[in-house]
């Protein structure tokens, strides 16, 4: 799945914007339940926007790299250390 829209403010220039869990969840390859569990337990970079009742979530495909590559080494040296 694409990504959609443009970018709201804070991203970089010509960065498109993950505008919902299933397109965070499609980038990271992973389940929707998946992403959201990351963001509750292990402080995936994901932004919302408060509207009345519900917010809307969003996240920066730069800032999902960079997460999923920090938490690839800790899984990585936390592998190690149990050898």
């Amino acid at each position: 799945m694409a990504p959609s829209g443009d970018t709201p403010g804070g991203a970089r220039m010509g960065e498109v914007c993950l505008r919902s869990w299933k397109e965070i969840a499609a980038y990271a390859q992973v389940s929707v339940a998946t992403v959201q569990r990351w963001e509750k337990w292990e402080r995936l970079p994901v932004h919302r926007h408060m509207h009345r009742r519900l917010g809307s979530v969003y996240a920066y495909p730069f800032e999902i790299d960079g997460w999923l590559e920090g938490r690839d080494l800790f899984v990585a040296l936390r592998r190690v250390g149990a050898e």
